[in-house]
């Protein structure tokens, strides 16, 4: 799978945008017999539970972190200053 191209805070970002136009236009999909209340309800809280789960797991800087270091899992490759990823411009 290709590198995201997107920062965890943009996600984040578009995640808030799609759930305030779901908050917005959903009322009058129910109203207007287009989606029901329980769909409309699911579907707004699949997207607050995704933001919450990405402010988790990506706090912006300066952001608390919900977990002390001991209970983080271990980096999964430490890399050393002379054998760090090359680059064809480097």
């Amino acid at each position: 799978m290709p590198p995201a191209s997107t920062t965890p805070q943009q996600r984040i970002t578009e995640l808030e945008r799609e759930l305030t136009t779901r908050e917005r236009v959903y009322p009058r999909w129910v109203r207007d017999g287009k989606i029901s209340q329980q769909t409309a309800d699911h579907r707004v809280q699949v997207l607050r539970d995704l933001i919450a789960e990405l402010r988790t797991r990506y706090p912006q800087p300066g952001q608390a972190s919900l977990f002390t270091p001991d209970q983080l899992p271990p980096p999964r490759h430490t890399f050393r200053p002379d054998d760090r990823p090359r680059h064809v411009f480097d």
